[in-house]
């Protein structure tokens, strides 16, 4: 039909198409138009009249998923590819120092290996453990959950590390607010290189800080504070 030009409620050719058709099918076959064909005779009769049918329409989409809900409640297991796309690699146990389980009263900022520089949550402190072991983490969560703020954690654990630390936005808006996030002592260390109106003046701030750092402290300065440090944590232990 489509290939035909043809269309159930086309009135040019859709016709002489019906036509021919019943044609086809009996000799003594005839076409009414457009109305009721009329009641059965031994001959067939063709005609056309639009009709309305409600019912409920249905894709079986939900009964998938309750489907699926039901199977996970009895134990069904999980392939390893579906977990990877909602960023799970293995499952969450009490047991596990890194799972999502982990109770609240935790405190995240007690590990020695894990050198945040803000507060953390416990999910935090499994990211950071899963990125020491793991080529990369899957991180989602909608507007409002913390996320920045867990990006501008774990720059700081990497720059403690020694490491370099490349961050992507699809928004220069988006990257100036995770900078707002990151300690601020820390911020000369951040240089945007998206939005070019700012990028002189973010050059000058973190070479002056840089520089007044590097002025500031040497090998004795920051052996005392890191003396100071210990001998503060032990003392809140």
């Amino acid at each position: 039909m489509t290939e035909l030009g043809l269309h159930p409620l086309g009135n040019v050719a859709t016709p002489g198409f019906l036509r021919s058709l019943v044609a086809r099918l009996a000799k003594d076959g005839t076409y009414v138009g457009d109305g009721d064909p009329g009641p059965r005779t031994s001959a067939p009769r063709l005609g056309r009249r639009p009709l309305i049918i409600l019912r409920k329409r249905t894709t079986g989409l939900a009964q998938a998923i309750a489907a699926i809900v039901e199977a996970i409640k009895n134990g069904a297991t999980i392939p390893e590819p579906i977990l990877r796309i909602v960023g799970v690699d293995e499952t969450p146990s009490e047991n596990d120092p890194d799972s999502p389980l982990l109770r609240p009263f935790v405190d995240a900022n007690a590990d020695d290996e894990i050198l945040f520089t803000l507060d953390a949550n416990p999910e935090q402190l499994a990211i950071a453990r899963k990125l020491d072991r793991q080529d990369g983490v899957l991180v989602q969560g909608p507007p409002g959950t913390g996320k920045t703020h867990t990006i501008a954690n774990i720059i700081g654990h990497l720059l403690a590390g020694g490491k370099s630390v490349l961050v992507t936005s699809h928004t220069a808006k988006a990257l100036k607010v995770l900078k707002e996030k990151v300690l601020l002592e820390l911020q000369p260390l951040c240089l945007s290189v998206v939005d070019t109106r700012e990028d002189d003046a973010a050059l000058k701030f973190s070479i002056d800080g840089i520089v007044e750092r590097l002025g500031v402290a040497d090998e004795s300065t920051l052996a005392r504070d890191i003396t100071v440090l210990r001998i503060t944590a032990q003392r809140v232990d």
